[in-house]
């Protein structure tokens, strides 16, 4: 097949055999040769950008001018830290310096950002994902980004050198979690609310302080926002408050931006009212916000945003409860729609226009600020008991119901599972496995407060079920941060929802957690509980997931003759409940033993009736991978080539990262085997599909 290039070049690739093509996948007999077109991805400028007046800060600008001319040169640190309180400005202040054309020259890699809120759990960011996230967006297709974060930070460091790169990390808690974030040539900038000493002491961080601003950078920005806003035809109206009334009101705000801006914007929606400074005052409540104002601004801020919430329609005070009372880092209109019902849109845009919340670097998904998240927190405590109640009930509900459908979808519907069918999907949440698991991901942040409101609330059922759900996700991505803390809340939901049977499987699941971690005893110790009400119980398939599991961290530690008697047990126990896909999958896991105690033939004679049974399912990629590893046992090189390959290209197409990472490693040691002159063949083939990949995102194979 030719190809004709826009320079007039041609490009032959010689292909032979009964070749299929789809897309970007070729099926053929033999391919001889293949050439793909070389891939920019665009250069990222990812700083949200500056929407609103900006005042002052010229101090800041300029350091942080020197710092990063000082940092391309070779001549000063390569890490900057802004630090202040939340909604000091601080990301204003980067999205005006980033604005600049001098930052063409000075990044030409271009620019990536990251809030590390939305990925907190229990005061921990996952940095791993935000290495995902910078590889992917930097170019690297998702196919070949690694899941250890060794290789991760690798990559990065690779990836990174290509030219000047500048980082924009906001919210850090900690140095650990942006130490592995400093691109190879730049800058990294980070954001916190406290000055980070190891950073600065350990790193050599260029600290910047960013203070609140004075009365008279406040009193600028009040005024400009009441002239930008219109008002009645008489131009003059636009400006109903006295002069000197913005100073009073930018004192009152105790120079926070954020305070300054929803006091603009409520003025902004009474601009057709001639209000003196007075009436100004009393509406928000002059003798409160006198006496917040002697605090340290943070009392303040509570009383502006109590007026801000009171003038708010009804659809977003309740939008503002659920935040409150679900304790939610960010959010999507699904979610608003399934507890406010149509007037979802109305009561987002209510809360985006008055400045209490902000978008993100995912589309739909937006995020209060960290002000106003502590105020929907403190006004939740207020709200009576039935109405938090409620709230909590809405989003584990709705939660529930989307994993559910997340889990079908990645897993299939023969799975065994303790729960009826969910209800209807949500719409517009998600279509497919793969974008089922990604949207999993991005609600990471919201899993655990949303367990644990629900499990202050008593809604035990929707907790366990919900835990059950995620298991497709914890398996197919591994999110440890949240893996073992939300699996503990669903042990102790199924304890005082008094179903033994939803305790076995949360404890097998808490259990597969601490075997991916090499936590053997830890896991041991959950499988001892879980066996115990396996015998009260008597149920074979719960006894056989507790069986399966023992197996596995027998295969872990190499105890392979205890292994294949484990599995043996659990192959009978589906059996016995006449599970067919359990028995699938435990003849899968019968061929994993076989092949690590070096019986390959005996392992694929089990994975050939493991596939008859697996017809149509996703559990052909799984076979597939240990199918290739066998057949490397046995000597059939190209056989295993195959089939590695088939399951690499699987596993991308269902977004299951995990086994994607474990059959890109195996392709790459079966390069490593076959490095002798005789095989010199298997080891092109091997390479050309590694390099494949590898020119899809423009990085050099290793060892060229």
């Amino acid at each position: 097949m030719n190809e004709q290039g826009a320079s007039g070049d041609v490009t032959r690739n010689l292909v032979t055999g009964r070749a299929v093509i789809h897309g970007s996948v070729i099926q053929a007999n033999r391919i001889e040769a293949l050439n793909l077109p070389a891939y920019e991805p665009p250069r990222p400028r990812q700083v949200p950008p500056l929407t609103r007046d900006f005042v002052n800060r010229d101090r800041e600008l300029a350091e942080l001018d020197a710092a990063a001319a000082a940092a391309v040169s070779g001549q000063g640190p390569r890490i900057v830290l802004l630090s202040g309180l939340g909604g000091i400005g601080k990301t204003e202040l980067l999205s005006r310096w980033t604005g600049s054309d001098h930052h063409l020259r000075w990044f030409p890699q271009g620019q990536l950002y990251v809030d590390l809120e939305e990925l907190r759990q229990d005061g921990a960011a996952d940095v791993c994902a935000v290495l995902r996230d910078f590889l992917l967006d930097l170019g690297v297709h998702p196919d070949v980004v690694p899941h250890e974060r060794r290789r991760l930070s690798s990559l990065y460091r690779s990836v990174s050198a290509n030219g000047g790169l500048l980082v924009v990390v906001d919210n850090a808690q900690h140095a650990a979690e942006v130490r592995g974030l400093v691109p190879s040539t730049g800058l990294l900038v980070v954001t916190s609310r406290r000055l980070l000493p190891a950073l600065v002491a350990r790193d050599g961080a260029h600290p910047i302080s960013v203070d609140p601003l004075d009365e008279r950078a406040a009193s600028r920005l009040m005024a400009g926002l009441r002239r930008a806003q219109p008002s009645r035809e008489d131009a003059t109206a636009r400006e109903a408050l006295p002069e000197g009334a913005s100073v009073v009101l930018a004192r009152l705000c105790d120079g926070m931006p954020l305070a300054l801006l929803t006091v603009g914007e409520w003025l902004a929606a009474r601009s057709h009212l001639d209000l003196d400074l007075d009436e100004t005052l009393r509406s928000f409540g002059p003798e409160r916000m006198l006496t917040a104002v002697s605090g340290d601004g943070s009392p303040s801020m509570s009383a502006i945003l109590d007026t801000v919430h009171a003038q708010l329609p009804a659809s977003a005070q309740r939008l503002y409860a659920l935040l409150g009372a679900a304790e939610l880092v960010s959010f999507t209109t699904p979610l608003v729609r399934s507890v406010v019902g149509d007037q979802a849109d109305d009561a987002v845009g209510a809360l985006y226009r008055s400045h209490l919340l902000t978008g993100t670097a995912n589309p739909g998904r937006f995020r209060p600020h960290d002000l106003v998240r502590a105020h929907a927190r403190a006004l939740a405590v207020r709200l009576p008991e039935e109405e938090r109640r409620s709230l909590a009930f809405a989003a584990a509900a709705f939660y529930a119901t989307a994993a559910a459908h997340a889990d079908r979808l990645t897993l299939g519907e023969a799975r065994f599972r303790l729960q009826e069918p969910p209800g209807p999907l949500p719409p517009g949440l998600f279509e497919t496995g793969a974008q089922a698991l990604d949207w999993l991901d991005g609600e990471r942040g919201n899993l655990l407060p949303v367990v644990r409101a629900a499990m202050t609330h008593e809604r035990y059922d929707e907790v366990w079920r919900l835990c059950e759900s995620l298991w497709a996700w914890f398996h197919s991505r591994r999110p440890y941060a949240v893996w073992r803390p939300v699996q503990e809340c669903g042990v102790e939901a199924a304890q005082w929802a008094g179903r033994r049977d939803a305790e076995i499987r949360m404890r097998n699941q808490l259990a597969r957690h601490d075997y991916h971690k090499g936590l053997y005893d830890s896991a041991e110790q959950q499988l001892s509980v879980a066996g115990t009400l396996c015998e009260v119980i008597g149920r074979p398939v719960l006894s056989g997931m507790v069986h399966e599991t023992r197996g596995l961290i027998a295969l872990a530690q190499e105890r392979h003759a205890d292994a294949l008697p484990l599995f043996r047990q659990a192959l009978h126990a589906n059996e016995q409940a006449d599970d067919r896909h359990g028995v699938t999958v435990q003849t899968y896991n019968l061929a994993q033993a076989h092949v690590a105690a070096g019986d390959f033939a005996a392992a694929l004679t089990l994975l050939e009736e493991a596939a008859d049974r697996a017809a149509g399912s996703t559990m052909l990629t799984r076979i597939e991978l240990v199918r290739a590893r066998a057949l490397r046992g046995l000597g059939s090189m190209e056989a295993a080539l195959e089939a590695a390959v088939t399951g690499a290209e699987q596993s991308a197409a269902l977004g299951w990262h995990t086994k994607l990472d474990e059959a890109l490693a195996f392709l790459t040691g079966l390069a490593g085997d076959a490095d002798t002159a005789e095989d010199s063949r298997l080891r092109r083939a091997c390479d050309a599909k590694l390099r494949e990949l590898r020119q899809i995102v423009g990085a050099v194979p290793d060892g060229d």
